[in-house]
C-alpha cells in the first residue's frame, strides 16, 4: 500500500465519529448516578472521599479504554470503599466515553521545517 493510500485510509477514519452522538452526555449520567458521591467527575473538581480518585486522573491508573472491562472484572476488590454497581454494556460504554472525554489531548505536532530551515506550508 503506498504512503497515499494509507493517508487517505487516516483521513477517512478520523472523519468517523468515536462514539455515537450522545454517549458522552449518557456518560455523565452514568457517573453521576454511580460516582458522583465519591469521585470527582469534572475537570477541575475535588472528590469528596479523598482517596477517590478524579475521574480526568483515572488515566494514570488504567488505560481508560479498558475501564468497563475493569469494572466487569470487579476493580471493586483492589478499591474496598468502592460502592459494588452493575452496568449494563451499554452503559459502560457511555461511562468510558465520558471518562475518556475528560482527559488530557495529545498536544499538536510541532510544524515541520522545510529543508531550507523554514517552516512548511
Amino acid at each position: 500500500m503506498s504512503m497515499s493510500h494509507v493517508l487517505i485510509l487516516l483521513s477517512l477514519l478520523a472523519l468517523q465519529p468515536e462514539e455515537p452522538p450522545g454517549f458522552v452526555e449518557a456518560g455523565h449520567k452514568v457517573a453521576v448516578r454511580n460516582c458522583g458521591e465519591c469521585h470527582a467527575l469534572d475537570n477541575g473538581s475535588v472528590s469528596r472521599m479523598p482517596e477517590a480518585p478524579r475521574f480526568e486522573d483515572l488515566h494514570t491508573l488504567i488505560p481508560v479504554a479498558r475501564l468497563g472491562e475493569a469494572l466487569d472484572k470487579g476493580w471493586y476488590a483492589e478499591m474496598p470503599h468502592m460502592n459494588v454497581f452493575a452496568l449494563g454494556s451499554d452503559e459502560r460504554a457511555e461511562l468510558t466515553a465520558y471518562v475518556l472525554s475528560l482527559q488530557p489531548k495529545a498536544p499538536p505536532p510541532p510544524a515541520r521545517k522545510s529543508r531550507k530551515g523554514r517552516k512548511a506550508d
